[in-house]
């Protein structure tokens, strides 16, 4: 995993420590079975991420992990 993604993760952890992004940070994995098992657990995955995004994570760390979680969902059509 290269550094970049890393300290991204090692952010979006230490910026919503009460929300479950340690778990969605596996779309940068491309551990793509826990992010399909992740998907069910949350019916709405989107708004969970939002959730966690609006406790002032910056935009390019949203549009960092869009990118992640798209290719991550794309994956498992």
């Amino acid at each position: 995993m290269s550094q970049t993604i890393r300290h991204i993760i090692q952010t979006m952890v230490a910026m919503s420590a009460s929300c479950d992004v340690a778990l969605l940070s596996c779309c940068f994995m491309d551990q793509y079975f826990v992010c399909l098992w992740i998907q069910r657990r949350y019916r709405r995955v989107v708004e969970a991420v939002l959730g966690c995004f609006r406790r002032s994570i910056t935009i390019s760390l949203v549009l960092s992990y869009a990118q992640g979680y798209s290719r991550c969902n794309a994956s498992g059509k």
